[in-house]
């Protein structure tokens, strides 16, 4: 699980830089989900405020793309020159408040990007691309929302002014397209904006700013094993939030950030969880993720691991919990 929310935390950055205060509310904010555990907010107009659409164009490797692009179509180097001198020319709304989160719906991990746009000019630069390169583009329709699903795993759609991409990045068997009309027509009251740590976060948010929650435990389907996870270290996993805002300059970048935790947390017996962790071996594990490397797997000879395809997961016997139930209950 650790394994999995780390690669997920990097998808939604990597998706939110890609589209490109929030003291700037958006209606678009109704459209995640209300168990969203990662939310990337960004202030477009300070982050074009900030940028230099000249250095892209000086630069020589993207020079000789343009010349390269021009030799296919000079509508399309065109399209893109008028793009990065005004990005909003695109017919997506850079220059506004653009939104990236990750939710978990059972063994499902959903990765969603959320931006403002003028769906007339999108439409039409979207129209001249196919024409001029002469592919095909096939749009669906519905419920005044135009929509493209490359695969299965992933849709983009648009109406008079949201768009959203939305990507399973992890599970099987999901319908996408079922959770992007339920996005697109949320309600403010299904949204994350009944999350009161959220709002609290809104209120101090930069140009740029991320948002995580431990509440994801929540959605997990193995509740039996969280529970008992939660018993081994001493604490309860979720009511846990981070607050990260980054104030842009050109010259450098101001971070503040904000780490909330629970009551059990907050009155945990460290040296009892300590003790648990170690007895049970996986303080050395932790250690190592936090300070990098890893560890012996030979000086655990009394496990069994079985790793499933992510690489990180493992079962125990049942003599080997009851040992470590036990241990917990000498520890009381």
């Amino acid at each position: 699980m650790k394994k999995t929310i780390t690669k997920i935390f990097v998808a939604v950055l990597a998706l939110a830089f890609c589209v490109t205060s929030c003291t700037k509310k958006s209606e678009n904010l109704n459209s995640i989900p209300k168990n969203a555990f990662v939310v990337v907010t960004i202030d477009g107009e300070a982050w074009l405020k900030n940028s230099n659409s000249d250095l892209l164009m000086e630069n020589d490797d993207f020079k000789e793309g343009l010349k390269e692009l021009e030799e296919t179509s000079k509508k399309l180097k065109e399209l893109v020159e008028k793009i990065i001198k005004k990005p909003a020319e695109s017919g997506i709304n850079l220059d506004e408040m653009m939104y990236a989160f990750a939710e978990m719906d059972k063994e499902n991990v959903i990765v969603g990007v959320i931006l403002g746009v003028d769906n007339k000019k999108l439409e039409e630069n979207i129209k001249l691309i196919t024409d001029e390169l002469q592919v095909p583009l096939e749009t669906k329709e519905k419920d005044g929302i135009t929509y493209i699903m490359p695969d299965d795993d992933m849709i983009v759609g648009w109406d008079k002014g949201k768009m959203i991409v939305l990507t399973l990045a992890e599970g099987y068997d999901y319908d996408i397209e079922k959770k992007f009309f339920a996005l697109m027509s949320q309600k403010k009251s299904e949204s994350i904006l009944e999350d009161k740590d959220f709002n609290q976060f809104l209120k101090n948010c930069k140009d740029f700013n991320i948002w995580i929650s431990s509440n994801v435990v929540k959605n997990i389907e193995d509740s039996e094993s969280i529970a008992f996870a939660e018993k081994m270290v001493g604490f309860e996993f979720g009511g846990n939030y981070a607050h990260i805002h980054f104030d842009a300059e050109k010259e450098e970048w101001t971070m503040t950030a904000k780490l909330r935790f629970n009551e059990s947390i907050q009155k945990a017996d460290w040296n009892k969880i300590i003790k648990n962790l170690s007895e049970m071996g996986l303080m050395e594990e932790i250690m190592g993720e936090i300070f990098g490397g890893g560890y012996d797997y030979d000086d655990y000879d009394d496990y069994e691991y079985d790793w499933d395809s992510t690489g990180g997961e493992y079962d125990l016997t049942d003599e080997e919990w009851a040992e470590i139930e036990k241990l917990l209950n000498e520890g009381e």
